[in-house]
């Protein structure tokens, strides 16, 4: 059909006005943008940076190029976003636009201007370095990774594995062939975080690459272990069948414990605390082995402590009962008494009587006051155990309740006991308190003598010249050494001059011939025998064989050939047949003098020596 010259007519007329319509509208369009563009340039450039922003999460798979990014309008300005120069970073208070600005920065440069950057990073603020350098490393490990990695040995840091693990983490979605092979030539620590790098970065390849990956780089058990961990934490997983598939692949140690404890703790939360034999037996490392059933065993005690401790009453391999008092402690530490009644009903003696200890000492821990008051409805076997566990949890936190609690206690072994306890362990903090209570607390003035001799070592620690005073000033009991003995015999090794300076200090009698047998050993042990011998003639004469006797046994053991050689210097014949004994015998645990030596050493044996030495009469031989 034809169309008449009106319409056609009329349509010329509607394009011709349609075209000048849409060029008028393109114009203000264009207009318009000009004005916009002029009028907030700063808003454009923003939206510029937010465009870029926006392709770079589209290039990562964040969010599709078509979709929009809402921009905040409280955005700082693009101007301040926009740095050229690392040291501009100083500008930004807030980390988030320090990071903003890097990455805005990294992804506008080129390679070699981020090989710049990164050359000047050595130069901005400590705080901003690792930031900066890791921001650029993986920026630069997008364009050309093997230079990437030239410039983290170039960098020269500290610790570079973990800028290592940054250029690996972007090869590895880059190219992740080529990464494993460049890997394998790298030296043993930084192959290894290669490996972890690509292995984590890629759990979007099949079990079978990544470990491929990691036989290439050396370390398939690493990538058996990482893949076991990862199917762990997955909460759908059937605990069984995942434990029957990767504990015969993995190779359990101390690292893949914790991951295994959570696996198995899994099934027993699912199954109940037998499958633990199934988990015990496929486990050939004792250590490991142990590990995991106390881990599994700890979580399940805190719940239901009866049942854990039950169990670990069945297990056959608990080296040293470790299993057993870990479960009985938790067990103390929420409900002692419950604790105590279950452990009392064991059948095997030894092991009973560990526990109930075990038991003690925790209730004493968490609660001293608590126990001593229930201190009579303990086996009167256990008091001892009771009342040192308490003092000494006592005197940490509060020295003077307990002292005042021992003072109030009738004499009693246990009130010996209790304050020798407290004693010692308030000395450990305090040496110049335990000690005036010691002296001073009209309750324990019985037990003082034996009281002084435990805790006279830390008094010594804190004041040598307060520890010698007050051991002058104590009687010396019948048969028993001063006590500034125990005090010289304690700086002889902490400090020997002031030991030196003590010594003539010291009461005669048998006092000071332990006093100067301690010298004398110290000088041994230095390799001193001379100054030892020489120690020897500002004693009495009468008291000089008596020295030399406490000096032997020391000596042979700790100088052989020095006391060999001065067989001669000895004062008698007995003490040279008393040092021929200790030499013979010493010398058959410990090969220091050679078999003709030892010949030679025979020759000063008496009779009844040698004869005992023949019949190994370790009293005669050891004693005098």
């Amino acid at each position: 059909m034809k169309s008449s010259p009106i319409s056609n007519l009329n349509s010329a007329l509607l394009v011709t006005v349609s075209v000048i319509v849409g060029a008028s509208a393109a114009t203000v369009v264009i207009v318009v943008l000009w004005l916009l563009d002029n009028q907030d340039s700063a808003t454009s450039s923003s939206a510029n940076v937010d465009q870029q922003e926006s392709l770079k999460l589209a290039q990562q798979g964040l969010v599709s190029e078509h979709d929009e990014i809402e921009v905040d309008s409280s955005s700082p300005p693009s101007e301040r976003q926009r740095i050229q120069t690392l040291s501009d970073l100083n500008q930004f208070m807030s980390p988030f636009e320090r990071s903003f600005s890097l990455h805005v920065l990294s992804t506008n440069s080129k390679e070699q201007q981020l090989v710049e950057l990164l050359e000047e990073s050595m130069d901005i603020a400590s705080q901003h370095q690792s930031v900066a350098q890791s921001v650029l490393l993986q920026r630069l490990a997008q364009l050309n990774p093997q230079r990437a990695l030239t410039q983290v040995e170039a960098l020269n840091v500290r610790y570079p594995s973990s800028l290592v693990s940054k250029v690996f983490g972007e090869w590895a979605h880059t190219n992740v062939d080529e990464a494993v092979a460049h890997a394998s030539s790298l030296e043993e620590n930084k192959k290894h975080t290669a490996m972890a790098t690509i292995l984590l970065e890629r759990s979007d390849l099949s079990d079978e690459k990544r470990v491929q990956i990691a036989r290439q780089l050396g370390n398939e058990q690493y990538a058996i272990n990482l893949i076991m961990q990862e199917k762990a934490s997955d909460s759908t997983f059937d605990p069984e069948e995942v434990w029957n598939e990767l504990v015969g692949q993995i190779e359990v140690d101390s690292n893949q414990s914790r991951s295994l404890s959570d696996l198995a703790l899994r099934w027993v939360e699912q199954s109940g605390v037998e499958v633990l034999d199934q988990v015990a037996e496929s486990i050939t490392d004792v250590e490991s082995r142990a590990n995991i059933v106390m881990s599994v065993l700890s979580t399940v005690a805190e719940t239901d402590p009866q049942t854990a401790f039950q169990y670990a009453l069945t297990i056959d391999y608990d080296r040293h009962n470790m299993i057993r008092s870990g479960v009985v402690g938790l067990w103390a530490r929420r409900d002692p008494k419950a604790a105590l009644d279950a452990v009392s009903q064991v059948e095997v003696s030894g092991l009973r009587r560990r526990l109930e200890e075990s038991v003690v000492r925790t209730w004493a821990y968490q609660k001293p006051h608590e126990l001593l008051k229930d201190l009579n409805s303990l086996e009167e076997r256990l008091h001892e155990t009771a009342i040192n566990s308490a003092m000494s949890a006592m005197a940490r936190h509060n020295p003077d309740d307990a002292a005042r609690f021992v003072a109030s206690m009738e004499n009693s072994t246990s009130k010996t006991a209790a304050a020798g306890s407290l004693a010692v362990s308030w000395s450990h903090q305090d040496p110049e308190s335990a000690l005036e209570w010691v002296l001073n607390e009209p309750g324990v003035q019985d037990a003082k003598s034996q009281l002084l001799q435990q805790i006279i070592y830390s008094v010594v620690d804190a004041d040598p010249r307060l520890a010698m005073e007050t051991a002058l000033e104590q009687p010396i009991k019948e048969g028993e050494h001063g006590l500034e003995a125990a005090v010289i015999a304690v700086l002889v090794f902490s400090d020997f001059d002031k030991a030196l300076e003590f010594l003539p200090q010291v009461r005669a009698g048998p006092t000071k011939i332990a006093a100067y047998g301690s010298i004398g050993g110290g000088y041994i042990e230095n390799g001193e025998t001379e100054k030892a011998l020489d120690l020897a003639k500002r004693l009495p004469e009468s008291s000089r064989t008596a020295y030399l006797q406490a000096l032997m046994p020391q000596w042979a053991v700790a100088d052989p050939k020095g006391l060999l050689d001065s067989m001669d210097q000895l004062p008698s014949d007995e003490i040279k047949s008393k040092a021929a004994m200790l030499l013979t015998t010493y010398n058959r645990w410990e090969k220091s003098l050679t078999d003709e030596e030892i010949e030679s050493v025979k020759k000063f044996l008496t009779e009844e020596d040698a004869e005992n030495l023949e019949k190994g009469n370790l009293n005669s031989i050891l004693g005098f």
